[in-house]
């Protein structure tokens, strides 16, 4: 593919369009996630909810699975994946308003059957997404990359907002009652608007999403937009050598091959990972994903949820917004260097260590100070914007690498996040470690 005249000249409607189509991969899922403080008053399984809807997410890693299998025995054109993907999205959530609330009896007792199989589908377009949409990209010059991980990162600010917009009504209240046994009952503040009309909003943002996708696959003139690469089957793509993202013209001069050369190789130098350090990173995103997909997403509700339904829903809202944020900062502040990524992995475990201390404590501390609400809050903010600032950060370094890079670090983020979400299921409803905590205890007591 030869170098095209406009390579250089980058299309802002490309940009908006990309991030429209970063924005689907996980806003179906960010978007239950932001509704689970609602959830979890009519949910048969109250606290537990989160944890069974994260394992059912890391189940739909039988997506990534699949697909590489098909790619292998029989490579068809990754767009018809995508389409397939966005399509089941479409179609779960139109249905999640109307189902939600919606139990059945299984396996022993009531269970959220419909609202965790549709959640099924909203994962198989996220988990599908890191080794299918991200790679998708590579093929395109660098900067829609990065937009595309920030359109990414707003599929958790744009359902944000509009939760914010609904809110969460107030915090649940022990109130005296003649009417049942315990001489007491349970009372919660309605939201602005309910969980229906929410995710009414959010199908039509979705269907906007899938459009924005087929423009940006089907449209001649967004071709021009990728890098000087070979595109093969699938996914998998390889960088030419004569690949240029600095803006110099095929046709310069021999008095500037020199040049070329040095900084070509000055670039390579910077970008090009060591085995050690490619093999590390690899770990290293497993490890983090393992702790922020699977473990603390599942443990959330129990370490913020006695603080009280307005601290839930704060920590939950910014958290969300916390992960575009960081992947802001890192677009004006990339760090790509190895030490530096390690160094705020560890600075970030701290927030961690302390998120993971009140969720085994029933009640945590400070639950019902005004201070303890606010340190909670901060804590999974911080927590959770700085750990999306290293995803990205490896991302991008990964992205460098050509071949099937990404393919592979999106492949370490789905198995570190599937083990987590095990570990956090097993360990939440199979043990007494994790307890709920009663808000009418102290009405009682009292």
């Amino acid at each position: 593919m030869p170098i095209d005249k406009n390579y250089n000249q980058r299309r802002y409607t490309l940009d908006i369009l990309v991030s429209l189509f970063g924005i689907s991969s996980w806003l179906l899922v960010n978007s239950t996630f932001l509704q689970l403080p609602l959830l979890v008053e009519k949910a048969p399984e109250q606290w537990s909810l989160a944890s069974y809807i994260v394992i059912t997410i890391q189940i739909a890693n039988i997506g990534p699975l699949l697909y590489n299998i098909i790619q292998y025995i029989y490579p068809i054109k990754d767009s018809i994946f995508i389409t397939f993907l966005m399509t089941i999205g479409v179609i779960g959530s139109v249905f999640f308003g109307f189902y939600y609330d919606t139990s059945s009896y299984f396996w022993g007792q009531d269970r959220s059957v419909a609202l965790l199989v549709i959640v099924f589908g909203f994962a198989l377009v996220g988990c599908t997404s890191s080794v299918l949409f991200m790679p998708y990209m590579g093929r395109f010059q660098e900067i829609y990359l990065i937009t595309y991980l920030v359109g990414e990162g707003l599929s958790g600010l744009v359902p944000s907002l509009l939760a914010l917009a609904q809110g969460v009504g107030g915090n649940t209240k022990c109130v005296a009652s003649n009417e049942t046994e315990s001489g007491y009952d349970y009372y919660t503040p309605p939201p602005r608007f309910n969980i229906q009309i929410f995710f009414t909003i959010i199908s039509c943002l979705f269907i906007i999403c899938t459009i924005a996708f087929l423009f940006i696959d089907r449209l001649p003139t967004f071709k021009k937009q990728y890098s000087n690469v070979d595109i093969k089957s699938g996914n998998n793509y390889t960088y030419k050598k004569d690949d240029n993202c600095d803006g110099v013209n095929e046709n310069n001069t021999e008095s500037n091959s020199a040049s070329e050369v040095s900084a070509t190789d000055s670039t390579n130098s910077v970008d090009k990972l060591s085995k050690y350090n490619y093999i590390y990173l690899m770990i290293l995103m497993a490890v983090i994903c393992f702790f922020t997909n699977g473990v603390f997403p599942s443990t959330q509700t129990y370490s913020v949820a006695p603080y009280g339904n307005v601290a839930y829903h704060w920590a939950i809202v910014l958290s969300s917004i916390a992960n575009p944020a960081g992947c802001f900062l890192a677009f004006f502040l990339p760090h790509k260097n190895v030490r530096m990524i390690t160094i705020l992995s560890i600075f970030t475990s701290v927030f961690g260590i302390y998120a993971l201390i009140t969720s085994l404590m029933s009640p945590p501390p400070m639950h019902n100070m005004l201070m303890g609400q606010i340190i909670i809050v901060v804590c999974w903010t911080l927590f959770t914007g700085l750990h999306s600032y290293v995803r990205l950060s490896i991302n991008a370094s990964f992205r460098n690498q050509g071949g099937r890079s990404l393919v592979f670090i999106g492949s370490c983020q789905q198995i570190g996040s599937f083990v987590g979400s095990i570990v956090a299921f097993t360990v939440i409803n199979f043990t007494e470690i994790f307890k709920y905590y009663d808000v009418c205890a102290d009405f009682v007591a009292s």
